[in-house]
C-alpha cells in the first residue's frame, strides 16, 4: 500500500540555505586590490561613489597597505587592531580582516569574537572580506599539515557554510583540495582558489574574480562518484552567466549530503497511488476552465480551510494574495497563505503550521521548484502536508507546483532551468505522488528528449509531462486529462530495456500503476 508515508528527514539537510549579505575570500592584498575593486563593487556599487566606508581589521604591514589602497576608492577608511573596537557597522560599510596568520594561530577568543562580528554584519546584508591566510579558515574545515601531508579538520569559522577552502599557486598542486576524503562526504566542499583570485558568495550564488580559477570537488561515495568542477571569473550580468562562471553553493552542498544517504531513487520505486484524497497537477500557463472550482469542490467547497503556497527566492511574499481573492470571490470563508524561507520556522513555529493541522486543500504556485524544496523538505509542514491527503483532502499546484508534488524533483537547478537531472536536489519532492517524475510547459518548451532521458535514466520512474493550460487529476491510481493540451507519460523497462511512450487528451484516464497504460 503506497499511502502518504513520512520518510524525509529534516536533520539531513541544511538549515541555513543562503548567507544574507556577501562574503569575499582573497589570498593577498595584492590579489584583492589587483582585482581592481571589481570584487567590492559586487554588492555595494548600489551606494553612490565615495559614499560608503571600509572598515579593516588588522594590525601588519599588509593591512596598513590594503588601508592606503582604498583610500581612492572609500569615503572614510578605518583601521582597527582588535575586533573590541568593532562597534555596530553599518550595511553598507565593507569589513575586512587581513590577516598574514594561519587560523589555528589566533587564539580561540579572538577568532569567535570575529567570527560573531563577521556572522552578525553579513546577517544585516553588509559584505565581509576575509584577506589572507585566514581566509583559508572561513569555511567549516581548515588545512593542518600531517605525517601524510595536509588533511581538514572542523575547526573553521563556517561563514562559507560547510567549505573547505585551500589556496595554491597557479599551475601548481600544493595544498591543493581536488580530492576531498570519504571520511568528510558528509557535508564538506573543497574548494581549491588559485593565488590571484578572489571567491564571492551572495546569497547562494559564488562567482570568481581575478584571472586564475577554483576547482570545486566531492568526495566519492559508495553509489556516486567523485566530482570537480573549475569555476572561471564571469563576465556580465551574474543571472546569464553560465555554469563556468556561477555556481549554486546550496545545491553543491546537498550534493555533498547525497553521498551519506541511501541511494536515490531507490532501485525500486514505490507505485504511483494514492490510498486517500485528490491531486491536481496542472502543467502551467493558465488553469483549464473551471478546474478551480473544482478544486474547491474537492476540498468541501464553501466548507473548505484552503492554504496557498507560493514558490519564491525571497521572503517577502506581499504581491502573493490574488490566489486567496479567487478564494473568497468563491465563497471560501477560510483561506491563508503561508510562506517562509527559514527551514526552522517551517518545522518549529506552531503558529505557522497552525492552518495545515485543519486545512482540506492545499495549493502551491509556480515559479522554480527548489524553493518548495528548501523550505519544506522533511519539516513538520511537509509532515502536515501529507496528512492533508491522509484525511481524504486535495493538493494542487501549476508549473513549479506540479513538478513539487512527486517524489523525484525534475528540473530543479537553481541557474538555469534547462537540466531536467539536478544532483542535489533529484530528492525534493514532496513525493505527494510516489515513484514519478513531474515536468510541466511541456510540448511548449520542447522537453520530450529531456523527459526522455530521465526515464531512461531511473527507469525504475514513471515520467509524466504535462502541457500548458491542461492537468491531471490523480485519485488513487488513476489520473484523468482535463484541458486543452496533451499529457505524456514515459516508462521503462529494465529488463528488456523497451521504452514506452503513451500521449493522452482531455477526457483520457490513465491507470499509473499500468506504467504509462490507458486503463480500461
Amino acid at each position: 500500500m503506497c499511502g502518504q508515508e513520512f520518510f524525509e528527514r529534516y536533520e539531513d539537510w541544511p538549515r541555513d540555505c543562503s548567507i544574507e549579505g556577501t562574503l569575499i575570500v582573497s589570498d593577498s592584498v595584492a590579489s584583492l586590490l589587483a582585482n581592481r575593486f571589481h570584487v567590492l563593487d559586487s554588492r555595494v556599487g548600489q551606494f553612490p561613489a565615495r559614499s560608503r566606508a571600509a572598515t579593516i581589521l588588522g594590525a601588519d604591514a599588509e593591512a596598513l597597505t590594503l588601508q592606503k589602497g582604498l583610500e581612492s576608492r572609500f569615503a572614510q577608511v578605518d583601521r582597527i587592531a582588535s575586533a573590541d573596537e568593532i562597534g555596530l557597522l553599518p550595511a553598507n560599510t565593507v569589513l575586512l580582516w587581513c590577516e598574514s596568520r594561519e587560523l589555528a594561530e589566533i587564539p580561540e577568543a579572538e577568532r569567535t569574537a570575529i567570527g560573531a562580528i563577521a556572522r552578525d554584519h553579513l546577517r544585516e546584508g553588509g559584505m565581509f572580506c576575509a584577506v589572507g591566510l585566514v581566509a583559508e579558515g572561513i569555511g567549516q574545515w581548515t588545512t593542518k599539515k600531517s605525517d601524510g601531508g595536509w588533511e581538514p579538520e572542523p575547526s573553521g569559522l563556517n561563514l562559507f557554510p560547510d567549505g573547505w577552502i585551500v589556496f595554491h599557486e597557479e599551475g601548481g598542486a600544493a595544498r591543493e583540495a581536488t580530492v576531498v576524503p570519504p571520511e568528510l562526504a558528509q557535508r564538506c566542499v573543497a574548494v581549491s582558489l588559485e593565488r590571484g583570485s578572489a571567491l564571492v558568495l551572495s546569497g547562494r550564488r559564488v562567482c570568481l574574480r581575478g584571472s586564475g580559477s577554483a576547482t570545486f570537488s566531492l568526495a566519492a561515495s559508495g553509489h556516486l562518484p567523485a566530482k570537480t568542477h573549475r569555476l572561471h571569473e564571469r563576465t556580465g550580468d551574474v543571472s546569464t552567466a553560465a555554469s563556468s562562471a556561477l555556481l549554486d553553493w546550496t545545491q553543491w552542498r546537498r550534493e555533498a549530503i547525497e553521498r551519506t544517504l541511501e541511494p536515490f531513487p531507490p532501485e525500486y520505486a514505490a507505485a504511483p497511488r494514492l490510498a486517500n484524497g485528490t491531486l491536481v497537477i496542472v502543467g502551467g500557463g493558465g488553469m483549464p476552465r473551471g478546474l478551480m472550482r473544482q478544486f474547491v469542490d474537492f476540498a468541501g467547497a464553501m466548507e473548505a480551510e484552503l492554504v496557498y503556497v507560493p514558490c519564491l527566492e525571497s521572503e517577502d511574499a506581499g504581491g502573493e494574495a490574488r490566489m486567496l481573492d479567487e478564494w473568497k470571490a468563491m465563497g471560501v470563508q477560510r483561506c491563508t497563505m503561508l510562506h517562509t524561507k527559514d527551514r526552522s520556522r517551517a518545522n518549529e513555529d506552531a503558529a505557522f503550521l497552525e492552518p495545515l493541522r485543519s486545512a482540506t486543500g492545499i495549493w502551491f504556485g509556480g515559479g522554480r521548484q527548489w524553493n518548495f524544496a528548501d523550505s519544506y523538505y522533511g519539516t513538520a509542514a511537509h509532515r502536515l502536508m501529507k496528512e492533508v491527503l491522509q484525511r481524504g483532502g486535495v493538493i494542487g499546484g501549476s508549473s513549479a507546483g506540479a513538478s513539487i508534488q512527486a517524489d523525484y524533483l525534475a528540473r530543479a537547478t537553481p541557474i538555469g532551468n534547462t537540466k531536467i537531472i539536478a544532483p542535489g536536489y533529484e530528492r525534493g519532492g514532496l513525493g505527494f505522488l510516489r515513484g514519478v517524475a513531474i515536468d510541466q510547459h511541456f510540448s511548449e518548451r520542447n522537453r520530450q528528449q529531456d523527459l526522455r532521458t530521465l526515464v531512461q535514466t531511473y527507469p525504475q520512474l514513471i515520467g509524466i509531462g504535462i502541457d500548458e493550460t491542461t492537468a491531471l487529476i490523480v485519485r488513487e491510481a488513476t489520473a484523468e486529462v482535463v484541458g486543452e493540451g496533451q499529457v505524456y507519460v514515459y516508462s521503462a523497462d529494465r529488463q528488456t530495456q523497451a521504452f514506452q511512450e503513451e500521449i493522452y487528451s482531455d477526457g483520457a484516464k490513465v491507470n499509473l500503476s499500468k506504467r504509462g497504460q490507458p486503463s480500461e
